[in-house]
């Protein structure tokens, strides 16, 4: 408690009046502690295990991240968008001066905030402070239906030491979904911080600008600042600044003080050698033999799911043929063969040819809910799962070539083939005549209609394999291909962003009912399974789509597909 509140009391009268509550209260907390931890009836503190632990910092963190999420809000003007946060019960909101318009400095802007529960509200810019980049906002007419807003942080409560190794959350709207039905929630830590800033491992991308940074008790202890390369150089103006900020505009404005007691959070804690063990049972070595058998080309990784079939991620194998698997159980490469696939989930079953060993029961859970902690390598940062259900956006697929149906047999007449394309990197020139084209793993049609093309693309996405075939003079060939993004499009802002903190997915949009969690996996990676805290199989990893997002295909769609594969 600050030195002004505990003036007011003779420090050993103050203890007198108090002990017997204190007795009283304390009983009441271990009592409530032990029946909130036990796995059977008394059950002491003492006894608590790792899974305990795990569970009561589920239950906190889900708790707090929905009200985090409530009080982060989307702010629209001038055509651009940024995030913000509810500060009080008046309708306040506090963003970054740099996410609104020069002209916001005028007072004069009106601009347009949603909150959580999709209601659209005008809002009038109060006042911007350029040189800490913070700008307050009050909406227009605040119904008494407003959520609780979020309290300032008062920095000089909290020690370095608390500070560094708690638990943190951050939430925003990211830019690149135009006006998103909900913002996205973020699990990290604090890494570096000094009087002004904070950088944390809540990882940041366009459209986050001015959402908050809380720890678990959901105090606001930072504002989303500044984007840098690395995924874990994430800025955050500090409690400190915006405290100070926020008194020179109107002192009036409650600013509560918080305790080191009160400030003290959840940590959530690491994985544990049994979800490190589980993930070495899962992960599955993919590869691919020369016809020869003399070398091995590594694919990636999938999933174990029973003693015969594996999940991987379609567009990873390139290849059908001639594929062979290892896991931790051995260390000499299975054949394997796909059995089953869907590109719309960019899912691949694989059954292995030749593998007598015996695969103890794996547990599996078919359902998950938003703000849960999940796993997605072993001894692994944790992350947050911050959607269920999700649908990632289409992107058009680029090929590469124009045709036309004039001048040619049985086929398209190439027109012009772009630098580096799919299909100039699948041989084709201009005045070749395209034969056929068809998704990998599907059968080449005979005959096809081309003039269907504009359908097919439709279906397909950038990282997507095809197969063609071409004529050139009398010789035919067929060469396969990974269709690729509009190169325009990697330069948008949003795009650019992602790419600079890491290898993103060739193949990462049009997925639909899928979960969205944090975890900066490696598009190596996807294949691999997402775990929960308790070392449950819940989805399979199939995309790293941008900085804060990597989706995982639930793990009933990925059984769904190996129970309609032939045994």
């Amino acid at each position: 408690m600050p030195e002004s509140a505990t003036s007011q009391f003779h420090p050993l009268n103050k203890l007198q009046r108090i002990r017997p509550i204190f007795i009283f209260a304390s009983a009441l907390l271990s009592l409530s502690l032990q029946c909130l931890l036990a796995d059977e009836p008394g059950k002491s503190i003492l006894q608590r295990t790792d899974d305990d632990h795990k569970e009561v910092a589920q239950i906190h963190l889900r708790d707090s991240a929905e009200r985090l999420l409530k009080a982060t809000v989307f702010i629209r003007s001038a055509g651009d968008s940024a995030s913000g946060v509810l500060i009080s019960d008046s309708g306040l909101i506090l963003t970054t001066a740099h996410s609104l318009p020069t002209e916001a400095a005028s007072k004069s802007l009106n601009v347009v905030v949603m909150l959580h529960d999709r209601r659209s509200m005008k809002a009038t810019v109060l006042v911007t402070d350029l040189s800490k980049d913070l700008a307050l906002l009050r909406l227009h007419r605040p119904t008494p239906a407003l959520p609780a807003p979020l309290p300032i942080a008062d920095v000089k409560a909290v020690s370095r030491d608390q500070l560094d190794s708690a638990t943190v959350l951050a939430a925003g709207f990211p830019g690149r979904e135009h006006g998103a039905s909900s913002a996205v929630v973020r699990l990290g830590k604090i890494v570096f911080q000094d009087n002004s800033t904070l950088r944390s491992t809540c990882t940041l991308t366009a459209g986050d600008s001015g959402g908050p940074l809380v720890r678990t008790d959901v105090t606001l202890i930072g504002l989303h600042w500044r984007i840098g390369a690395a995924s874990d150089h994430n800025q955050h103006v500090s409690a400190a600044i915006i405290r100070q900020f926020v008194a020179d505009w109107n002192n009036e404005l409650p600013m509560p003080s918080t305790s080191n007691e009160q400030m003290s959070s959840t940590t959530v804690l690491p994985a544990s050698s049994k979800i490190d063990s589980e993930f070495r049972r899962r992960v599955v070595s993919l590869a691919v033999t020369s016809p020869d058998a003399d070398s091995v080309t590594q694919l990636g990784v999938g999933t174990l799911l029973n003693d015969r079939h594996i999940a991987a991620k379609l567009s990873q194998l390139r290849n059908s043929q001639n594929i062979v698997c290892r896991t931790a159980e051995t260390n000499e490469y299975v054949p394997a063969e796909l059995i089953a696939h869907s590109r719309t989930d960019d899912l691949a079953i694989l059954r292995f040819t030749a593998w007598n060993q015996i695969v103890p029961e794996l547990k599996q859970v078919t359902e998950c809910t938003t703000n849960e902690i999940v796993y997605a390598s072993g001894l692994s940062r944790p992350g947050i799962i911050s959607r269920v259900q999700h649908s990632e956006q289409s992107l058009p697929a680029r090929f590469g070539a124009s045709l036309t149906d004039q001048g040619a047999s049985s086929g398209m007449l190439v027109t012009d083939v772009s630098l580096n394309s799919t299909a100039f990197l699948c041989g084709i020139r201009k005045a070749d005549v395209l034969m056929s084209i068809a998704p990998l793993n599907d059968r080449l049609p005979e005959g096809q209609n081309l003039h269907d093309l504009e359908q097919l693309f439709d279906s397909l996405q950038p990282g997507d394999w095809v197969q063609v075939q071409y004529r050139r003079n009398e010789t035919v060939t067929t060469a396969t291909g990974q269709l690729s993004i509009d190169p325009a499009a990697e330069f948008d802002r949003t795009e650019f962003l992602d790419g600079r903190s890491g290898p993103l997915s060739a193949r990462r949009s049009g997925f639909n009912e899928v979960l969205q969690h944090d975890i900066p996996i490696s598009p190596e990676s996807c294949g691999g399974p997402l775990l929960n805290s308790h070392g449950e199989l819940i989805g399979i990893n199939i995309a790293r789509r941008s900085r804060e997002s990597t989706l995982a295909l639930p793990i009933s769609r990925v059984l769904q597909l190996a129970g309609t594969a032939p045994n």
